[in-house]
């Protein structure tokens, strides 16, 4: 009977194209399907921990509710990730879009508080992040060699970690509004 995923358990297997997983599932570690380029979405059964909706795994919380962002599948079409794809969700996973070809992150619907180590590291196509309201810290790391160009912060003051951006080689625009 399973019930965890690991850490980057099925990295690099890059013709996965299809995952069943059973519903005994309740654990996932950092980025299961890491460098999985085709592979698009994991059927989760009637699993009522996570779920995986337009090509981003979901943990769930105990009322059934998209609470935590868990990985970004890079055999997602469109690199756009829109607010109401995000409305709700409370946490970002480290790792989270990590090597992806993600190029736009609106987390604005969202009650994210911080933005995990690594979450949207080595993005060479990102451009933009919008952060939520609810937002309090960027972890070192969080956007650590991407190429983000555009990051919009809320009014409200929250901690940026010194390494927040290591090796970022872009120029970065910070719209942050009055508050």
């Amino acid at each position: 009977e399973t019930t965890l995923i690991g850490d980057h358990a099925f990295e690099n297997c890059v013709k996965l194209s299809e995952v069943y997983l059973p519903s005994t599932v309740n654990t996932m570690g950092l980025r299961p399907f890491a460098n999985c380029g085709v592979l698009s979405h994991v059927n989760f059964a009637d699993d009522d921990y996570f779920t995986c909706d337009n090509s981003i795994i979901f943990g769930m919380d105990a009322e059934g509710n998209k609470y935590r962002i868990v990985e970004y599948l890079e055999g997602r079409e469109s690199g756009v990730v829109t607010a109401d794809e995000l409305t709700g969700v409370k946490e970002i996973a480290e790792e989270a879009f990590m090597e992806s070809e993600v190029s736009s992150v609106d987390l604005r619907e969202t009650e994210i508080k911080d933005i995990a180590a690594n979450a949207f590291a080595s993005t060479p196509k990102l451009f933009g992040v919008y952060l939520p309201e609810t937002w309090s810290s960027i972890t070192d790391g969080a956007f650590a060699d991407s190429n983000l160009q555009y990051l919009e912060i809320p009014g409200n003051l929250g901690f940026i970690g010194n390494e927040a951006f290591t090796n970022h080689d872009s120029a970065l625009t910070f719209y942050c509004e009055d508050g």
